[in-house]
């Protein structure tokens, strides 16, 4: 079955993604044949476009939960959902004249670029632009706007630097006018003129397959599964100069004649060789354009539900990419706000809606009633359990999250300081003085691979610390000040 479905032999592919190309390409046509050479000439500055998903603790700031009923309200199936509403650009990109960047920084003329095939505006930009404050502008828990900061990682936040240019392509650029009442002015920026929308029948077919295998309990569905969610991943690959091969010393002396000026390194292991050679970029893996329009859809898709809660006052306490943390109480109300705006079904099991995920093998999830949100990828949510063995029955659980310690860490730190209360460890973890050591040999056998070798290491331990991010900084410079101007007001009476 899996043959039929990636129409070769399956050991052809090492990864999903692999095996989703040639089912796009040979049985579909999406890609067109292969993308023209034009694309090539623009790869770096397409790269430019790839923002992958907000993943953020609400306002950037640290918050405890305590006495709550909080849901993980999660998106269905997000990056195939999005790959159903959009399309693949075709044709050969363009720059943009001076007539087209006047007509395009009239907002109502950028409107008419939708993602529908009845599109007034076919067109497909990719721009330059500088972000301008408008008086209207929205200051929103869950920004749109983000930079990379001196750390290497992306933020998102509200304080933006008007001098600086940005890349967005169009459907982010209409959801920052749209959500936060940006304006904006275009430098520069290329477009496309064709659209391909096969994309959204290929990927309705393939969840729909998915869906009735899984109904039946056919184990095929998680094959299904995997194609969908990383279908998207071979479009925003990066850009490769070079290569890696492994040879003997025979193949190492063919390979410095023929290849002496594009090797980069050499590295000798036993009798083997690890050489980088600089390769020229093949145009085959020019597909950013198309990864930066699903990346952005996917978005639009998150923005629409949180962007209603957040104009409702409906607080949402943390997002990770296809998911966020709200209380069970804001879930109707946002239900029926969503209904009136987009008039769609925001709560069900099919593409472009949410549902509430918590998992636990105690039993069903009913609400998370303490949660500590510590930073990105860094919280714990305590689960209340109806038990599967006794519904009358309620257990608590935990959902856990920590970048940089594995859970057999967390389980032996938790349960030797802590009696097994995960809150209190995420609690410690929260104050921003305090140090954690985890033993990430924990539980199990921890690996070091270098040089070809493998070696199980005895120990190692990771320190972890959140100091404050620069938001809470000037979070706490803020209320240490204002503390201040209200005790001399009060002195002055």
């Amino acid at each position: 079955m899996i043959k039929q479905l990636v129409s070769n032999r399956v050991v052809n592919y090492f990864t999903e993604s692999k095996k989703q190309s040639p089912y796009q390409i040979q049985f579909n046509n999406i890609y067109q044949i292969k993308f023209n050479r034009g694309v090539l000439r623009y790869m770096q500055y397409l790269q430019q476009f790839i923002i992958g998903g907000r993943t953020m603790v609400a306002g950037n700031q640290r918050v405890k939960m305590h006495n709550q009923k909080i849901q993980d309200f999660d998106a269905v199936s997000l990056y195939p959902s999005a790959m159903s509403r959009c399309y693949y650009p075709t044709g050969v990109p363009k720059c943009l004249n001076q007539n087209m960047i006047s007509y395009y920084n009239d907002i109502n003329n950028l409107k008419q670029i939708t993602l529908d095939q009845n599109s007034k505006d076919q067109n497909t930009l990719y721009l330059q632009v500088k972000l301008k404050r408008t008086s209207k502008f929205i200051n929103r828990t869950f920004p749109l706007v983000s930079e990379i900061d001196e750390n290497g990682v992306r933020q998102f936040n509200n304080n933006f630097d008007e001098t600086k240019c940005y890349y967005y392509d169009v459907i982010s650029l209409q959801d920052l006018v749209e959500f936060q009442q940006v304006d904006y002015e275009i430098i520069s920026g290329i477009y496309f003129e064709g659209r391909n929308y096969k994309i959204q029948e290929v990927v309705t077919q393939m969840f729909n397959k998915r869906k009735h295998y899984k109904s039946i309990k056919n184990p095929i569905q998680v094959i299904y599964k995997l194609i969908l969610n990383s279908a998207y991943g071979k479009t925003i690959e990066c850009i490769h100069d070079t290569k890696v091969e492994l040879v003997d010393s025979q193949g190492f002396a063919k390979l410095v004649l023929k290849q002496v000026s594009n090797i980069v390194s050499t590295e000798q292991v036993g009798n083997k060789y690890i050489v980088t050679i600089r390769q020229e970029v093949c145009d085959s893996y020019a597909f950013t354009y198309i990864g930066s329009l699903i990346l952005s859809t996917s978005k639009r898709i998150m923005n629409e539900v949180m962007c209603t809660a957040d104009d409702n006052n409906l607080p949402i306490f943390y997002q990770d990419t296809d998911s966020m943390q709200i209380e069970i109480d804001s879930i109707n109300i946002l239900k029926q706000k969503f209904q009136e705006k987009y008039n769609r079904e925001l709560i069900g099991e099919n593409m472009g809606q949410f549902h509430t995920d918590y998992e636990s093998d105690l039993g069903k999830v009913l609400y998370a009633d303490q949660a500590v949100y510590v930073a990105k990828k860094v919280y714990c949510a305590r689960l209340v359990v109806q038990s599967k063995e006794n519904p009358n029955e309620l257990l608590i659980d935990y959902h856990i999250r920590m970048k940089g310690a594995s859970i057999g860490a967390i389980d032996k730190e938790c349960n030797e300081k802590y009696e097994g209360d995960y809150i209190k460890l995420y609690e410690n973890l929260f104050n921003h003085h305090n140090t954690t050591t985890f033993d990430l040999c924990a539980n199990k056998p921890v690996f070091q691979f270098k040089g070809l070798e493998v070696k199980t290491m005895d120990n190692f331990y990771r320190e972890i610390k959140f100091p404050l991010n620069k938001f809470e900084k000037q979070f706490e410079k803020r209320y240490i000040q204002q503390i201040l101007e209200d005790f001399l007001r009060n002195s002055k009476k």
